[in-house]
């Protein structure tokens, strides 16, 4: 990590794209998964959450630069107000509009990273180690965090 920024997106030396498939692919309907998948698939989340949480009560999250909405839009803030409730389990203490910040930032990581597994770079980004630091940047921005 540089800057405390993951540098690559990456499931490990080698990894086959269908492991990751299996824990954060499309739900097959019908299926139900074994409890060892649930227990991998949240592990990542509840890791974030601690982070978040840890980050936001050691004021090292701020309101990010450029005037980007720090609460959600009135229309939609009672709507979401459930969500971001059962979100805030993992991150005890954050406020909705960091709550938002931070699944904004998880979904972006795990874009990339499925673009990467998956191919959809190919073609497209040649520096994706570049790409990928520029994109996590802008993400911690989003965040707020400082960098």
């Amino acid at each position: 990590m540089a800057g405390g920024l993951p540098r690559r997106p990456r499931l490990g030396p080698g990894a086959p794209p269908h492991e990751f498939a299996l824990i954060y692919g499309s739900p097959v309907p019908g299926y139900q998964a074994p409890q060892a998948t649930i227990d991998a698939r949240v592990r990542d989340v509840v890791v974030l959450g601690r982070l978040v949480s840890d980050a936001w009560r050691a004021g090292a999250i701020r309101p990010p630069s450029g005037g980007a909405p720090q609460e959600p839009a009135q229309e939609l803030a009672q709507e979401l107000a459930g969500d971001a409730a059962t979100i805030r389990e993992l991150m005890p203490e954050v406020p909705d509009a960091v709550v938002w910040r931070a699944v904004t930032a998880w979904s972006t990581l795990y874009g990339w990273v499925t673009f990467e597994v998956f191919g959809q770079f190919d073609n497209t980004i040649e520096h994706r180690e570049a790409a990928f630091e520029h994109a996590m940047r802008l993400t911690a921005g989003t965040l707020g965090l400082a960098q």
